[in-house]
């Protein structure tokens, strides 16, 4: 940001910024007289280079999905039903849920947040009371390594299996899809 402030033409991402901060530390000396420098190859040998790949790959996704207009099909279709108001938040919350398997649940919430709160309007809602529970059921990824880092770090161990974790994730994925509809439907009223 210091940069970017001297330098307003110069743009710098956050990715920008991390990858010159990581090959800065391969090129700051730690003992100079001996070559050594702070972070030297041999130690980014040990790193979980799966787990990156398939976190990067989650990512890669959700920008696909973006990109290819899913996202605003999905939209346009929801606001346009005669569905009910609780079949719409289920959906939602349903939809949220399992794209989270797929999608970084931060790059989901991005993506849909904008979404769901028109579909709010358009049904004459608080845009709050369908955007809370939305936005949490997509921190409620059970399912799949890709999910987030603390399932693909609990795959990576190699103790579970992809078919082992989809069982178990079906599983709390139902128990948070009915939750969250009793949190749409009884709770967040009486808060909001």
């Amino acid at each position: 940001t210091v940069i970017n402030g001297i330098f307003p033409g110069l743009k710098l991402s956050d990715t920008i910024i991390s990858m010159l901060a990581a090959v800065s530390i391969f090129a700051i000396p730690f003992n100079l007289k001996r070559g050594e420098f702070i972070l030297q190859w041999r130690d980014t040998q040990k790193l979980a280079w799966g787990i990156l790949i398939l976190f990067g790959g989650g990512l890669a996704l959700a920008k696909g999905m973006s990109a290819s207009g899913i996202v605003d099909i999905v939209s346009t279709a929801i606001a346009s039903s005669d569905i009910s108001i609780i079949i719409t938040a289920a959906f939602l919350i349903l939809l949220m849920l399992f794209m989270t398997e797929l999608m970084s649940n931060v790059a989901l919430v991005a993506v849909l947040a904008p979404v769901v709160a028109g579909i709010a309007i358009g049904l004459d809602i608080p845009i709050v009371h369908l955007l809370i529970p939305v936005t949490i059921a997509s921190s409620c990824a059970f399912m799949l390594p890709m999910a987030t880092p603390p399932n693909a770090i609990v795959f990576a161990s190699g103790y579970i299996k992809v078919h082992q974790m989809a069982r178990a994730g079906v599983i709390l994925n139902l128990i948070a899809v009915a939750l969250l509809i009793l949190l749409f439907q009884f709770v967040i009223p009486l808060l909001f």
